[in-house]
């Protein structure tokens, strides 16, 4: 992957928006039940691809864990200095 940091898929802009608007540490497959419109074979792809997404923000260090997973509830992810710089960079987040 040889991408810009700020340079965000629809799909990481997407994932990477929903947890920013959280306002709190959120699990980021939370928000996959209402990114993905598909069905039968074709929801399990999406699935696939939005998982990318996930492991691709946190790869580049856009988001990090703030409550680790615990059995229960996979980890809560909050974004990061450098993933707010990427959604304004995007224009997702208002300057400020």
């Amino acid at each position: 992957m040889n991408r810009n940091t700020n340079e965000l898929t629809e799909d990481e802009h997407a994932l990477l928006d929903h947890i920013h608007r959280a306002g709190e540490p959120v699990e980021a497959n939370s928000f996959f039940a209402g990114m993905n419109t598909e069905t039968g074979r074709r929801a399990t792809e999406r699935q696939v691809k939005l998982y990318e997404a996930y492991v691709s923000l946190w790869q580049r260090d856009l988001i990090e864990s703030a409550i680790p997973a615990d059995g229960l509830h996979a980890d809560r992810m909050v974004p990061t200095k450098a993933g707010v710089a990427a959604l304004r960079a995007a224009g997702g987040v208002p300057q400020g």
